[in-house]
């Protein structure tokens, strides 16, 4: 039984060694967060180190990226920072994140909460384990980011809707809008025609 009690300390110091501290710094020169993106194994820690401003760094989704997690998932326990004020550089402040093995095999999205950031600037948010060869990517986490919370949300694109109408030179016949009215317009009338000559022909006969 020794040699076992000797393995088991041997084991827990050689898995310790294994994992890995990703940092990534906040406020920094180059974006909001540089990198962000991190591939990262259990065990690993992801450290946001907070150097310049004021920001914060927030867990969400994929489908509501600027928005904390817990917002949509009562049940999840998201990280949150809230604001770090670095004045001026000189309380540079740090937030780890332990990597579980729940985070492997999806993507745990980040944000800064800051205003004008999240949606705003595309390296204010970023991920743990990208999956670029799935649908939720980065570029599309900034897409949602970008027109549910940022610049463009507040002028939204004109619909086709509003298009076609914008494009009608005067309603139809059947008072719809666009080439479809027309098309019904013309087929009603074609239709009609037929109906009126079987009147005139009954009326002829009765007389």
């Amino acid at each position: 039984m020794r040699p076992v009690s000797i393995l088991v300390p041997l084991l827990t110091f050689v898995c310790s060694v294994a994992a890995a501290d990703y940092q990534v710094i906040v406020g920094g020169p180059d974006g909001v967060f540089v990198p962000n993106g991190v591939m990262a194994e259990e065990n690993d820690t992801v450290t946001f180190t907070f150097v310049n401003g004021t920001h914060s760094v927030i867990q969400s989704n994929f489908v509501f990226p600027c928005e904390a997690i817990n917002v949509h998932e009562p049940t999840a326990n998201g990280f949150n920072s809230g604001p770090r004020p670095t004045n001026n550089g000189t309380a540079i402040t740090n937030l780890t994140v332990p990597v579980t093995r729940a985070m492997l095999n999806v993507t745990t999205w980040w944000y800064d909460g800051s205003e004008h950031q999240c949606g705003w600037d595309e390296t204010a948010v970023g991920g743990i384990n990208l999956r670029e060869e799935s649908n939720e990517t980065l570029a599309g986490y900034q897409r949602n980011a970008a027109r549910l919370f940022g610049e463009e949300s507040l002028n939204p694109p004109a619909t086709s809707t509003t298009t076609r109408r914008s494009s009608t030179a005067g309603p139809s016949a059947t008072g719809g809008g666009g080439s479809n009215g027309a098309t019904y317009g013309i087929v009603a009338n074609q239709m009609a025609m037929p109906a009126a000559f079987l009147v005139a022909a009954l009326s002829v006969t009765l007389f």
